[in-house]
């Protein structure tokens, strides 16, 4: 059966290949299915032209990976297929963490999927391909990770996590050719063209009550295998002809001898690439011996979550570490090595004061930091702190609809929205508007499209 696997339009400014639809696709396809891969962000496909795809294609069934920030976007798109009565799977980060809000906001949606999708979207189909449509609730109700109108209790259906990432395969790299991308990644520069993202590991132990991230991936960390890990950069070296890669896990450096293994065998594979993992990692996994083996393997920039700069602020978000902890491992980490260094923080947190804020702002400015991002506190389903944000008036119902990069309805007691987006145009100003970093920006710049990217993103930072 033809499956199409899509994300609706949205105005992101960061694009690169999508894995959770590449890793799909290729489950799909092990099982004798044909995956079609319409990513709307890439392709600029808002809802009637991603349904004139549809009725080309002709699928059994749609399947739409689903964020928070997709919610508004998403509505047209159901209206639109309805006509057409082909079955719909909503999965994804939303439906994960609250998958009871996807079916109230989307009651003419019947499906979704909870957790890691590869098997229970694959057992999905296998039923609808047997039956000519969408089965009966009995068998539904045995297909795991599934949840329907009629499932009691859906955040107690458990979420499907897959215990042998390497059997999962590599994403397909055919669908989300990186050479079909703009150059927009995450961390917005890269040394080498052309770049390509991959995933080492999934899960994460650690209880931040500003991430949901173990609602859909669990809290035990999963590893490929180094072998398996170096076969796909082969293969994308041989294939698409990369020369830079990008490590887009939370927990890449969890596992100290696994980072060391990794490193040794990038270091003997004879490939010539760099790498970055720009999504953040944890400072307190850094040690001097595995800096020194990271850039010894190519590694040239890494982003860390720093957050805060209040301890106060840091217990309550339950990070589990000592400012002055993150403060040494910065400056351990300018030390050590040649790294480009983001900081990762955080405002706007429920109960942080305004000077709490300025100690956040002041001390980005004060690391040895070569780009920063600061993002406002966006309570989101599954997270720790959306109860607390909730109990300060924190609205879901009509709050969770205007979220978006750079945007969040939510600000502590006393601090306006008006007075919120100052304080984060003042942050970014602030660090970025000095003679050093401006200068090391200019000479990054590669390309026009760099630069138009560039723009992009901080006007979304700095528009009212």
């Amino acid at each position: 059966m033809k499956v199409i696997l899509t994300r609706p339009w949205n105005t992101t400014s960061m694009l690169i290949p999508n894995h959770g639809l590449g890793y799909l696709a290729t489950a799909l396809r092990q099982a004798g299915h044909d995956p079609v891969i319409i990513d709307c962000i890439r392709d600029r496909l808002h809802a009637d032209a991603f349904v004139r795809r549809v009725l080309h294609e002709a699928p059994g069934l749609i399947g739409f990976q689903v964020y928070t920030f997709d919610l508004p976007t998403l509505r047209p798109y159901i209206d639109a297929l309805k006509p057409l009565n082909i079955p719909v799977v909503t999965g994804g980060p939303h439906p994960s963490a609250a998958p009871a809000d996807m079916i109230r906001r989307f009651p003419d949606v019947p499906l979704l999927i909870r957790g890691e999708a590869e098997s229970s979207l694959t057992i999905l189909a296998d039923a609808i391909a047997r039956h000519g449509g969408i089965p009966g609730p009995e068998l539904l109700e045995t297909i795991p990770g599934l949840v329907t109108p009629t499932t009691t209790d859906p955040e107690s259906r458990s979420c499907v996590l897959n215990p042998d990432l390497d059997s999962l395969g590599f994403p397909d790299w055919e669908q989300i050719s990186p050479l079909s991308y703009p150059i927009a990644p995450q961390g917005t520069f890269t040394r080498r063209l052309p770049v390509a993202p991959i995933i080492v590991t999934r899960g994460c132990p650690y209880p931040c009550t500003f991430c949901a991230g173990k609602i859909i991936s669990g809290r035990a960390i999963r590893t490929r295998s180094v072998s398996h890990v170096m076969d796909e950069l082969h293969y994308l070296v041989n294939t698409f002809g990369i020369r830079e890669f990008h490590i887009q896990d939370d927990n890449f450096t969890f596992d100290r001898d696994y980072v060391l293994a990794f490193c040794q065998a990038l270091t003997n594979s004879g490939l010539d690439l760099v790498w970055s993992c720009p999504n953040g990692i944890r400072l307190d996994s850094l040690d001097s011996s595995v800096l020194h083996a990271m850039e010894h393997a190519g590694c040239y920039s890494v982003a860390v979550g720093i957050e805060s700069g209040s301890q106060r602020i840091l217990n309550l978000m339950r990070k589990q570490t000592a400012l002055g902890d993150l403060i040494h491992k910065v400056r351990e980490i300018r030390r050590v090595t040649r790294w480009e260094i983001t900081g990762f923080f955080i405002i706007g947190y429920p109960g942080e004061t305004r000077e709490e804020m300025e100690a956040t702002i002041r001390l980005s400015r004060r690391l040895p930091l070569d780009k920063a991002n600061f993002g406002i506190l966006m309570p989101l389903p599954g997270t720790g702190v959306e109860p607390v944000a909730r109990a300060a008036g924190w609205n879901p119902d009509t709050d969770m609809l205007r979220m978006s990069e750079y945007r969040s309805p939510f600000t502590p007691a006393g601090i306006t929205q008006r007075q919120m987006r100052w304080i984060l145009t003042r942050a970014f100003v602030g660090f970025y508007a000095r003679p050093r970093i401006i200068w090391r920006f200019i000479r990054r710049i590669q390309s026009p499209d760099q630069f138009r990217i560039l723009c992009r993103r901080f006007i979304d930072v700095v528009k009212p």
